[in-house]
């Protein structure tokens, strides 16, 4: 059961329609698993779930979860394909409970897309081997979104399935309050359009966090997502 499963997608895979150019990219390893906790079947028969990747630590005001890994470029990467580096791919969420929904793509399906994110923000930083930097965010459901992602499992655990009921994406989302902990063996990703992130310098560093803690309010009323 565990070996099938480890060859299947739990989904992810955002569209975030044509781009020119993108720094394309997949793991060559990963920290931080994936949790996946069923909500039930909607009126089409697609289990639904609560996403959550990553190694999660609460602040005391918000949740950050964490993927962190080395990656290599694709072929079809704009920047370099080829060439390496590493990756911290977040999800952050005010409180401790999670709003993010997916939904497997077909009744059955152990692919899943985002269907709600209420105030959650994807965030992925990349660092190229010689040291140049980029970003971007996934904060609504627009379909014209700047980063598109996807996340493979390995390894899955399952609590709350009836005895017999494999351990499935599927199977969890059709089940309320069943969860899935598991492993993830690969991360991809895609940065349309990308510029690479200013390195600052010392001086101007204190200024800069101001910058962003400011961004960061206007960007908390933008992240109301639309389903």
């Amino acid at each position: 059961m565990f070996q099938r499963f480890a060859a299947a997608a739990i989904g992810l895979a955002m569209a975030v329609g044509a781009a020119e150019a993108a720094v394309t990219g997949s793991s060559t390893n990963v920290t931080g698993g994936l949790r996946y906790t069923g909500l039930g079947n909607d009126d089409l028969m697609r289990g639904t779930g609560l996403y959550q990747p990553g190694t999660c630590l609460f602040d005391g005001a918000n949740t950050v979860c964490t993927l962190s890994g080395d990656f290599t470029q694709g072929d079809d990467s704009s920047d370099a394909p080829g060439d390496v580096g590493s990756f911290v791919f977040t999800l952050t969420y005010s409180g401790t409970a999670n709003p993010v929904v997916a939904r497997s793509s077909t009744p059955g399906s152990d692919s899943v897309v985002l269907i709600g994110l209420g105030d959650a923000v994807f965030n992925l930083k990349i660092t190229t081997s010689d040291m140049r930097m980029f970003s971007g965010s996934f904060l609504s459901m627009k379909p014209e979104g700047p980063i598109n992602f996807s996340i493979f499992i390995t390894q899955p655990r399952c609590t709350g399935l009836p005895d017999m009921v494999a351990c499935t994406i599927a199977n969890i989302g059709a089940a309320p309050d069943a969860d899935l902990f598991a492993g993830v063996s690969r991360f991809s990703f895609s940065i349309p359009d990308p510029i690479a992130d200013p390195v600052p310098v010392p001086g101007a560093l204190p200024l800069m966090l101001a910058g962003m803690a400011g961004f960061a309010g206007v960007r908390r009323r933008c992240t109301i997502g639309r389903i």
